[in-house]
Protein backbone atom coordinates (compact mmCIF):
# COMPACT_ATOMS: atom_id res chain seq x y z
CA UNK A 1 0.00 0.00 0.00
CA UNK A 2 0.77 3.40 -1.39
CA UNK A 3 0.15 6.21 0.84
CA UNK A 4 1.06 10.07 -0.24
CA UNK A 5 0.43 13.29 1.39
CA UNK A 6 1.35 16.68 -0.44
CA UNK A 7 1.98 19.53 1.86
CA UNK A 8 3.51 22.65 0.44
CA UNK A 9 5.91 24.25 3.06
CA UNK A 10 6.44 28.04 1.36
CA UNK A 11 5.89 31.72 2.80
CA UNK A 12 4.12 32.79 5.92
CA UNK A 13 3.23 29.72 8.28
CA UNK A 14 5.95 27.44 6.53
CA UNK A 15 7.38 26.14 10.13
CA UNK A 16 3.95 25.36 10.99
CA UNK A 17 3.16 23.55 7.57
CA UNK A 18 6.51 21.57 8.26
CA UNK A 19 5.68 20.48 11.89
CA UNK A 20 2.35 19.01 10.34
CA UNK A 21 4.49 16.91 8.28
CA UNK A 22 6.67 15.55 10.67
CA UNK A 23 3.54 14.84 12.92
CA UNK A 24 1.93 13.42 10.47
CA UNK A 25 5.20 11.19 9.16
CA UNK A 26 5.61 9.74 12.24
CA UNK A 27 1.95 9.23 13.01
CA UNK A 28 1.39 7.62 9.87
CA UNK A 29 4.57 4.83 10.57
CA UNK A 30 3.78 4.79 14.35
CA UNK A 31 -0.11 3.37 13.58
CA UNK A 32 1.10 0.33 11.12
CA UNK A 33 3.52 -1.41 11.39
CA UNK A 34 3.61 -2.64 7.56
CA UNK A 35 5.56 0.62 6.39
CA UNK A 36 8.61 -0.30 5.78
CA UNK A 37 10.33 2.94 3.49
CA UNK A 38 9.32 6.24 3.94
CA UNK A 39 9.92 8.87 1.03
CA UNK A 40 10.34 12.21 2.04
CA UNK A 41 10.90 14.79 -0.05
CA UNK A 42 12.79 17.89 1.93
CA UNK A 43 15.85 20.15 1.92
CA UNK A 44 15.53 21.47 5.13
CA UNK A 45 17.65 20.41 7.88
CA UNK A 46 14.97 20.37 10.74
CA UNK A 47 13.80 16.95 8.90
CA UNK A 48 17.08 15.15 10.05
CA UNK A 49 15.98 14.52 13.78
CA UNK A 50 12.85 12.96 12.31
CA UNK A 51 14.24 10.48 9.68
CA UNK A 52 17.03 9.66 12.21
CA UNK A 53 13.82 8.62 14.68
CA UNK A 54 12.21 6.88 11.82
CA UNK A 55 15.59 4.98 11.27
CA UNK A 56 16.16 3.51 14.74
CA UNK A 57 12.49 2.47 14.59
CA UNK A 58 13.75 -0.27 11.34
CA UNK A 59 12.69 1.73 8.10
CA UNK A 60 14.67 2.79 5.23
CA UNK A 61 14.18 6.15 4.55
CA UNK A 62 15.01 8.05 1.46
CA UNK A 63 15.15 11.66 0.62
CA UNK A 64 14.63 13.27 -2.47
CA UNK A 65 16.58 16.73 -1.79
CA UNK A 66 18.30 19.71 -3.15
CA UNK A 67 21.67 20.28 -3.56
CA UNK A 68 21.26 23.21 -1.04
CA UNK A 69 20.26 20.10 1.41
CA UNK A 70 22.22 19.93 4.76
CA UNK A 71 24.60 16.61 5.66
CA UNK A 72 22.74 16.38 8.69
CA UNK A 73 19.85 15.29 6.54
CA UNK A 74 21.67 13.45 3.86
CA UNK A 75 23.57 11.79 6.67
CA UNK A 76 20.57 10.95 8.26
CA UNK A 77 18.61 9.31 5.70
CA UNK A 78 19.36 6.00 3.90
CA UNK A 79 19.22 7.33 0.71
CA UNK A 80 19.46 10.85 -0.31
CA UNK A 81 18.55 11.45 -3.99
CA UNK A 82 19.60 15.19 -5.43
CA UNK A 83 17.07 16.69 -8.06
Amino acid sequence: RIQVRTLVPYGPGKNKVDQKIKKDMMNVVKSDSNIDIVVLAASDHGYAPDVEKLRAMGKRVIVIGEEKAPASLRNASSEFVQV
